[in-house]
């Protein structure tokens, strides 16, 4: 998890605290345009679906599961020298019938890290482009109309080429009736709303 002003921004509350914390959690545990991540050795080089990353294993009593991960960066755009907080998630399924809630709590495990010698980073990070997108009263008022639980896949995309960062959210299309999708784009250094898109 990348430190400071990265993922950290503008204070945000209610609905616009839980669309920030889920679009950047994503956004540095890989989702698919994240920035920089670690990807498992396995699937190095390859396109990967929802399948291939949600596996899960059932851990025995005294057994141990090794895995290394490779950290990549998003190429052609620069990586900025920013703290790193990595973090290792493990939930815990329960016992059966003994299973309560304190079970879902999941055990992390931090190691402090930085990454050094980064390179300026011209645009608005991405906590400061999530704020933007909700600081937009149009997606703003979209994003209160859908119910949370039917969120899927909050997006951040930096086209650094436009020089556009776009916020957005997938939702399922059967937990709400105000369409499935939808997505403001952003001038990447100010924040300007350039355009909408809803479906």
């Amino acid at each position: 998890m990348l430190g400071g002003e990265w993922i950290a921004g503008a204070p945000q509350t209610g609905i616009a605290a839980q669309f920030k914390t889920r679009t950047l959690t994503g956004f540095v545990a890989g989702a698919p345009h994240t920035l920089m991540g670690f990807v498992a050795e396995q699937h190095v080089g390859k396109q990967l679906g929802c399948l291939d990353v949600g596996l899960t294993h059932l851990l025995k009593p005294g057994r141990k599961i090794t895995q290394r991960a490779v950290w990549t960066e998003w190429p052609h755009v620069p990586t900025p020298g920013v703290p790193v907080d990595l973090v290792a998630t493990f939930p815990f399924a329960g016992r059966g019938e003994a299973h309560t809630e304190s079970d879902d709590r999941p055990i992390e495990v931090h190691l402090a890290s930085a990454i050094l010698d980064g390179e300026p980073w011209p645009w608005m990070t991405p906590a400061q482009a999530v704020d933007a997108a909700l600081a937009d009263p149009v997606f703003a008022a979209w994003l209160a109309e859908e119910p949370a639980a039917s969120w899927i896949n909050p997006s951040i995309t930096l086209d650094a080429d436009a020089g556009t960062w776009t916020i957005g959210l997938f939702r399922d299309a059967l937990g709400g009736a105000h369409g499935w999708a939808g997505q403001v784009t952003m001038d990447a250094v100010t924040g300007t709303v350039i355009s909408h898109r809803f479906e």
